[in-house]
């Protein structure tokens, strides 16, 4: 039971920041930051929702795009053969995008898919498939070794 309860921890840390990412500080992912404590203690003393949101906004509008095309594709540009591969991986995987990035390699469309394989891990955890949990560790590993870790890490 251990097991399926860390999945599905693993799946909510990565679906909540999947969901700070696409839509930045709102008033319910605040309530969820403030109860974390390792995240809380990242917060100013005293929390100012739209400078927050203003933030966010002025650092991953202007200065640093969070797309993978961006970073690795050779001409810096979003709708490449880069996003085309994530949204391939996507298909594969059974993840629908949220469509609220503009582009399949937003870092936040990433991190959602790893939260849709770790709840589906948790899934199969809970009745005790091994081999399905293989596999989908397999493809969680798989996806970060492709995309996330080559140009986050």
């Amino acid at each position: 039971m251990q097991r399926v309860e860390e999945a599905l921890a693993h799946h909510y840390l990565f679906a909540l920041c999947q969901r700070l990412y696409l839509e930045g500080m709102t008033p319910e992912t605040l309530a969820i930051v403030q109860e974390v404590g390792e995240l809380a203690t990242a917060l100013p003393r005293e929390v100012a929702l739209d400078d927050l949101q203003a933030a966010q906004y002025e650092l991953f509008g202007f200065n640093l795009f969070p797309y993978e095309s961006m970073f690795l594709g050779d001409e810096q540009l979003l709708g490449t053969a880069i996003g085309e591969a994530v949204g391939q991986q996507y298909a594969r995987l059974g993840y629908v995008p949220t469509q609220q990035a503009g582009a399949l390699d937003h870092v936040g469309e990433e991190l959602g898919v790893l939260a849709y394989l770790l709840a589906a891990e948790a899934d199969a955890r809970e009745d005790q498939r091994v081999a399905v949990v293989q596999r989908l560790q397999g493809e969680q590993r798989q996806f970060l070794e492709a995309h996330l870790l080559r140009w986050l890490a």
